[in-house]
Protein backbone atom coordinates (compact mmCIF):
# COMPACT_ATOMS: atom_id res chain seq x y z
CA UNK A 1 0.00 0.00 0.00
CA UNK A 2 1.40 3.38 -1.02
CA UNK A 3 2.07 5.73 1.88
CA UNK A 4 0.63 9.20 1.40
CA UNK A 5 3.28 11.89 1.73
CA UNK A 6 2.53 15.36 3.15
CA UNK A 7 1.52 17.85 0.45
CA UNK A 8 3.98 20.70 -0.13
CA UNK A 9 3.40 24.03 -1.89
CA UNK A 10 6.41 26.08 -3.04
CA UNK A 11 5.99 29.82 -3.69
CA UNK A 12 9.01 31.86 -4.85
CA UNK A 13 9.34 35.64 -4.86
CA UNK A 14 11.61 35.42 -7.90
CA UNK A 15 12.40 39.13 -8.08
CA UNK A 16 13.51 39.04 -4.44
CA UNK A 17 15.47 35.84 -5.04
CA UNK A 18 17.34 37.43 -7.96
CA UNK A 19 18.26 40.49 -5.90
CA UNK A 20 19.60 38.30 -3.09
CA UNK A 21 21.55 36.10 -5.50
CA UNK A 22 23.17 39.16 -7.10
CA UNK A 23 24.76 39.89 -3.69
CA UNK A 24 25.46 36.32 -2.55
CA UNK A 25 26.39 34.67 -5.86
CA UNK A 26 27.28 37.35 -8.43
CA UNK A 27 27.59 35.96 -11.93
CA UNK A 28 26.19 32.54 -11.02
CA UNK A 29 22.90 31.23 -12.45
CA UNK A 30 20.14 30.49 -9.98
CA UNK A 31 19.96 26.85 -8.90
CA UNK A 32 16.21 26.24 -8.74
CA UNK A 33 16.68 22.48 -8.66
CA UNK A 34 18.13 22.74 -5.16
CA UNK A 35 14.96 24.52 -4.01
CA UNK A 36 12.85 21.66 -5.33
CA UNK A 37 15.08 19.22 -3.43
CA UNK A 38 14.60 21.22 -0.22
CA UNK A 39 10.82 20.99 -0.66
CA UNK A 40 10.94 17.25 -1.31
CA UNK A 41 12.43 16.72 2.15
CA UNK A 42 9.01 17.65 3.55
CA UNK A 43 6.80 15.61 1.24
CA UNK A 44 5.32 15.62 -2.25
CA UNK A 45 5.39 18.95 -4.10
CA UNK A 46 1.92 19.60 -5.53
CA UNK A 47 2.34 23.25 -6.55
CA UNK A 48 5.56 25.12 -7.40
CA UNK A 49 5.30 28.72 -8.61
CA UNK A 50 7.68 31.65 -9.12
CA UNK A 51 6.47 35.25 -9.40
CA UNK A 52 8.15 37.91 -11.55
CA UNK A 53 7.66 40.25 -14.50
CA UNK A 54 9.39 37.74 -16.83
CA UNK A 55 10.75 40.26 -19.30
CA UNK A 56 13.28 37.66 -20.50
CA UNK A 57 11.59 34.72 -22.27
CA UNK A 58 14.71 32.56 -21.92
CA UNK A 59 14.67 33.04 -18.16
CA UNK A 60 10.97 32.17 -18.04
CA UNK A 61 11.64 28.99 -20.04
CA UNK A 62 14.53 27.99 -17.74
CA UNK A 63 12.28 28.34 -14.70
CA UNK A 64 9.58 26.25 -16.39
CA UNK A 65 12.07 23.54 -17.35
CA UNK A 66 13.20 23.32 -13.71
CA UNK A 67 9.67 22.17 -12.83
CA UNK A 68 8.41 25.52 -11.52
CA UNK A 69 5.47 27.42 -13.00
CA UNK A 70 6.36 31.04 -13.92
CA UNK A 71 3.54 33.36 -12.76
CA UNK A 72 3.27 36.92 -14.07
CA UNK A 73 3.59 39.77 -11.59
CA UNK A 74 3.87 43.23 -13.21
CA UNK A 75 6.25 46.05 -12.38
CA UNK A 76 4.55 49.42 -12.02
CA UNK A 77 6.49 52.58 -12.92
CA UNK A 78 5.46 56.19 -12.35
CA UNK A 79 7.18 57.18 -15.60
CA UNK A 80 9.15 55.66 -18.49
CA UNK A 81 12.52 56.34 -16.82
CA UNK A 82 11.41 55.87 -13.23
CA UNK A 83 12.42 52.86 -11.10
CA UNK A 84 9.55 50.42 -10.83
CA UNK A 85 7.87 48.58 -7.98
CA UNK A 86 7.52 44.83 -8.45
CA UNK A 87 4.20 43.32 -7.44
CA UNK A 88 5.72 39.84 -7.08
CA UNK A 89 5.28 39.84 -3.30
CA UNK A 90 1.69 41.14 -3.53
CA UNK A 91 0.64 38.59 -6.14
CA UNK A 92 2.38 35.81 -4.19
CA UNK A 93 0.49 36.68 -1.00
CA UNK A 94 -2.87 36.83 -2.80
CA UNK A 95 -2.20 33.55 -4.56
CA UNK A 96 -0.97 31.96 -1.34
CA UNK A 97 -4.12 32.88 0.58
CA UNK A 98 -6.22 31.24 -2.15
CA UNK A 99 -4.05 28.11 -2.04
CA UNK A 100 -4.33 27.85 1.75
CA UNK A 101 -8.12 27.78 1.56
CA UNK A 102 -8.56 25.85 -1.69
CA UNK A 103 -5.73 23.30 -1.48
CA UNK A 104 -4.96 23.28 2.28
CA UNK A 105 -1.35 21.99 1.96
CA UNK A 106 0.46 20.36 4.86
CA UNK A 107 3.60 22.42 4.25
CA UNK A 108 4.06 25.87 2.72
CA UNK A 109 7.59 26.75 1.57
CA UNK A 110 8.20 30.46 0.95
CA UNK A 111 11.39 31.50 -0.85
CA UNK A 112 11.83 35.16 0.03
CA UNK A 113 13.59 37.59 2.34
CA UNK A 114 10.81 40.18 2.14
CA UNK A 115 8.85 41.19 5.24
CA UNK A 116 5.83 41.87 2.98
CA UNK A 117 5.19 38.11 2.99
CA UNK A 118 4.46 38.23 6.75
CA UNK A 119 0.63 38.27 6.37
CA UNK A 120 0.71 35.02 4.39
CA UNK A 121 3.09 33.32 6.84
CA UNK A 122 0.90 34.40 9.76
CA UNK A 123 -2.26 33.06 8.10
CA UNK A 124 -0.54 29.76 7.30
CA UNK A 125 0.42 29.36 10.95
CA UNK A 126 -3.17 30.04 12.02
CA UNK A 127 -4.41 27.44 9.54
CA UNK A 128 -2.07 24.85 11.03
CA UNK A 129 0.09 24.69 7.91
CA UNK A 130 3.77 24.11 8.60
CA UNK A 131 5.57 27.17 7.26
CA UNK A 132 9.14 26.99 5.98
CA UNK A 133 11.00 30.13 4.89
CA UNK A 134 14.03 29.76 2.62
CA UNK A 135 16.12 32.92 2.65
CA UNK A 136 19.51 34.49 3.27
CA UNK A 137 21.21 36.52 5.99
CA UNK A 138 19.15 39.49 4.77
CA UNK A 139 15.83 37.80 5.50
CA UNK A 140 13.61 39.99 7.68
CA UNK A 141 13.84 38.90 11.33
CA UNK A 142 10.05 38.98 11.90
CA UNK A 143 9.63 36.58 8.97
CA UNK A 144 12.27 34.22 10.40
CA UNK A 145 10.58 34.22 13.82
CA UNK A 146 7.13 33.60 12.39
CA UNK A 147 8.22 30.58 10.35
CA UNK A 148 8.09 27.09 11.83
CA UNK A 149 11.46 26.53 10.18
CA UNK A 150 13.98 28.87 8.62
CA UNK A 151 16.34 27.43 5.99
CA UNK A 152 19.32 29.19 4.45
CA UNK A 153 19.12 29.17 0.68
CA UNK A 154 21.31 26.34 -0.73
CA UNK A 155 24.72 27.30 -2.15
CA UNK A 156 25.23 25.81 -5.66
CA UNK A 157 29.03 25.61 -5.36
CA UNK A 158 31.55 23.60 -3.34
CA UNK A 159 32.49 24.21 0.29
CA UNK A 160 35.95 23.36 1.64
CA UNK A 161 35.82 22.31 5.30
CA UNK A 162 38.92 21.95 7.49
CA UNK A 163 38.30 19.80 10.55
CA UNK A 164 40.52 18.85 13.51
CA UNK A 165 41.32 15.17 14.00
CA UNK A 166 40.75 15.42 17.76
CA UNK A 167 37.52 16.34 19.54
CA UNK A 168 37.12 16.92 23.29
CA UNK A 169 33.66 15.33 23.14
CA UNK A 170 32.63 12.55 20.78
CA UNK A 171 29.61 13.55 18.69
CA UNK A 172 27.56 11.50 16.26
CA UNK A 173 27.63 13.67 13.14
CA UNK A 174 28.48 13.22 9.45
CA UNK A 175 32.03 14.10 8.31
CA UNK A 176 30.76 17.29 6.67
CA UNK A 177 29.04 18.33 9.92
CA UNK A 178 25.80 19.04 8.05
CA UNK A 179 27.24 21.45 5.50
CA UNK A 180 26.15 19.06 2.75
CA UNK A 181 22.57 20.21 3.31
CA UNK A 182 23.55 23.76 2.35
CA UNK A 183 25.87 23.22 -0.61
CA UNK A 184 26.12 21.18 -3.79
CA UNK A 185 29.33 19.53 -2.56
CA UNK A 186 31.63 19.59 0.47
CA UNK A 187 35.35 18.75 0.48
CA UNK A 188 36.47 17.74 3.98
CA UNK A 189 40.15 17.99 5.02
CA UNK A 190 41.40 16.83 8.42
CA UNK A 191 44.11 18.71 10.30
CA UNK A 192 45.94 17.41 13.41
CA UNK A 193 44.92 18.89 16.73
CA UNK A 194 41.72 20.23 18.23
CA UNK A 195 39.53 23.17 17.24
CA UNK A 196 41.86 25.77 18.78
CA UNK A 197 45.22 24.00 18.46
CA UNK A 198 44.88 23.27 14.72
CA UNK A 199 45.63 26.96 14.03
CA UNK A 200 48.74 26.98 16.23
CA UNK A 201 52.23 25.49 15.90
CA UNK A 202 52.99 22.82 14.89
CA UNK A 203 49.58 21.89 13.40
CA UNK A 204 49.08 25.19 11.62
CA UNK A 205 51.83 24.18 9.16
CA UNK A 206 49.71 21.23 8.05
CA UNK A 207 46.69 23.50 7.75
CA UNK A 208 48.70 25.98 5.67
CA UNK A 209 49.87 23.26 3.26
CA UNK A 210 46.34 21.93 2.79
CA UNK A 211 44.93 25.44 2.34
CA UNK A 212 47.65 26.28 -0.19
CA UNK A 213 46.86 23.12 -2.19
CA UNK A 214 43.14 23.95 -2.20
CA UNK A 215 43.76 27.48 -3.41
CA UNK A 216 46.06 26.28 -6.22
CA UNK A 217 43.47 23.73 -7.32
CA UNK A 218 40.77 26.41 -7.43
CA UNK A 219 42.73 28.77 -9.68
Amino acid sequence: MRRELPSVVLLIDYDNLEIGASFDLPGRPLDLGSLIEVCQRYGSVTIARAYADWGDPNERLAVYESGIEPCFAPIFRAGPNEPGKSLADTVLVADGVDILWRVAPDVLVLVTSDKDILPLARLARLRGTRTVVVGSDRTALPLRRLADEYVVRPYPGRITLFRPTEAPVAAAAPPDRGWGQLAAAVDVHFVPGQHHSMVKEPHVQVLARKLHACLRAAI
